[in-house]
């Protein structure tokens, strides 16, 4: 939300966006899109629609998918069952991340 915040008051760091033509964002957008790869959850929609109703901006979430609590879990356990077979570790060693 915050790279958001820095795009509807003009203040985006170029330093931390080098690929960005700033100077697109000096002034206000009249629409921002977000997609989210791997899937956005209920909760960042909410937020979208808050400050869409707040900033005056319309604000697009898409994503390849969206989360509930359970799926969002569910891929955070395949993330870690991923890791563990890249790496051969033990449950013991993924813990220590």
């Amino acid at each position: 939300m915050n790279i958001l915040n820095s795009v509807n008051e003009g203040t985006l760091k170029e330093s931390e966006f080098v690929a960005t033509d700033l100077h697109y964002f000096k002034e206000k957008p009249n629409e921002i899109i977000i997609f989210i790869l791997g899937g956005a959850t209920y909760e960042e929609a909410r937020e979208i629609g808050i400050l869409n109703r707040e900033k005056f901006t319309n604000i697009l979430l898409g994503g390849t998918f969206v989360h509930n609590s359970k799926t969002f879990l569910a891929e955070i356990s395949n993330i870690g069952k991923e890791r563990k077979e890249e790496f051969g570790t033990n449950d013991s060693a993924l813990r220590s991340y």
